[in-house]
């Protein structure tokens, strides 16, 4: 029996359509929103955030996508994934990751306190880049791994 990918394979695809959305001349807002909308679908995640960091680093705003909504996400919960977790490893490096299977990294944050993602067990990361910094981490989750 062949399990089917919770994600899809041309993610760099996602991508893509992810920055053209950011490049479309819109409020910072809608940008965000259309933006993590549309890489949530594109990969066929079950949930998304969006977080635009200063430049130290620090979380400025969180967006979460999930079950068709959007939500308002904690800065004090973000800041610790961009110190310890994931999204902080993606944008110290600049570059995207995927993770078929999240309780065997341990860049991906398991504490309780992390809520909503506690069911996580697949994730892209995706940092989002000017020319001179990183300006924000997009990240997609799906409660299978694959």
């Amino acid at each position: 029996m062949t399990q089917e990918r919770p994600y899809s394979a041309d993610w760099p695809g996602w991508l893509t359509n992810v920055i053209r959305e950011l490049t479309a001349g819109l409020d910072l807002n809608s940008i965000v929103r259309r933006a993590l909308a549309l890489a949530v679908q594109s990969v066929g995640a079950e949930l998304g955030s969006l977080m635009l960091v200063d430049e130290h680093g620090n979380a400025l705003s969180v967006t979460l996508f999930y079950e068709g909504k959007f939500h308002r996400g904690n800065l004090e919960l973000a800041n610790q994934v961009l110190q310890e977790g994931l999204g902080g490893w993606v944008l110290r490096h600049w570059e995207p990751v995927r993770i078929a299977d999240v309780e065997h990294d341990p860049r991906w944050l398991k504490e309780p306190e992390l809520g909503i993602t506690a069911s996580a067990r697949s994730a892209l990361c995706a940092p989002l880049l000017s020319p001179r910094r990183p300006i924000g981490v997009l990240t997609c989750i799906h409660s299978q791994p694959g």
